[in-house]
């Protein structure tokens, strides 16, 4: 069975809505909503309250506000506190026994990370070392939007240069189709040059799944992260993931939501997708 992990607010709108797929497959991101600038970021409370709604419950993603998410931001300016946290990981996995996966953004040239942050990846990989705590990396467009002449995954790139099992790639397919847009490329074409089959079944561990409604690059976010419009552009995603080795990953459906109360949408893209991948 593929697991389908839903996404969460660190408010938990909509959790009574999404419970009975958090009870199914035992597993969700948390994405924690944005702080004031100056505040820390914190994730200890709600991962409690999460395994006190959910015993059951055994891998959580852990997706920082997005003042915290660039990686190389975090460890150029304040390194110690992407330790802290990893420490907090740690403990709060060995307490409750579950995974937990802390996912950052790459911006940065896979050039400028050998230049300037390796070192930190070095310690960040120590620090989990003998836990059941993964650092999971997620592909950005605006590294093609700024990089017009590269055209790799850098996420997978850093993967493959540490070679260790718990430095994972989050795949986000929105990011995907974008990058692909801002090259003027199908989505087809990029993949091909962005990775190869072998690296994609080695080192993504779970997918950002979502829709892309026009391919204007980045201009109107709103079109971008949300349900597939049919059935037909949900299967013609999962093809295109399946061709390039990622059947197992975890999918995490990421979708804008007009009522986050309710997750109305994403419930319908779950539905849909566990209809999709029970046949493939």
């Amino acid at each position: 069975m593929k697991n389908i992990y839903p996404k969460i607010d660190s408010k938990l709108h909509g959790i009574h809505a999404l419970k009975k797929y958090i009870d199914k497959y035992k597993g969700l991101e948390l994405q924690i909503l944005s702080l004031e600038e100056g505040t820390s970021f914190s994730f200890e409370e709600e991962i409690r309250t999460l395994y006190d709604l959910f015993p059951n419950l055994k891998e959580v993603t852990v997706h920082p506000p997005l003042s915290f998410c660039a990686l190389e931001e975090q460890l150029y300016q304040k390194e110690e506190n992407v330790l802290k946290s990893l420490e907090t990981a740690c403990l709060l996995s060995e307490e409750l026994g579950i995974q937990i996966n802390m996912l950052y953004h790459i911006n940065w040239s896979l050039e400028k990370y050998k230049k300037l942050c390796l070192l930190s990846i070095k310690k960040m990989l120590n620090q989990i070392r003998g836990y059941n705590v993964y650092i999971v990396l997620e592909n950005n467009y605006a590294i093609e939007s700024n990089n017009p002449k590269g055209n790799r995954c850098v996420p997978l790139e850093l993967c493959k240069l540490f070679g260790e099992k718990k430095l994972k790639v989050c795949l986000d397919l929105c990011h995907t189709h974008v990058s692909a847009n801002i090259r003027k490329e199908s989505i087809e074409e990029y993949m091909n040059t962005y990775l190869t089959k072998e690296d994609a079944s080695k080192y993504v561990y779970q997918i950002h799944f979502s829709y892309v409604k026009n391919k204007d690059g980045y201009k109107d976010p709103k079109t971008h992260g949300v349900i597939h419009e049919t059935r037909k552009e949900l299967i013609e995603d999962i093809e295109l993931l399946y061709k390039f080795g990622m059947y197992n990953c975890n999918f995490i459906t990421e979708i804008k939501e007009e009522d986050y109360d309710t997750r109305k949408d994403q419930i319908k893209e779950i539905e849909i997708l566990e209809d999709i991948l029970e046949v493939m």
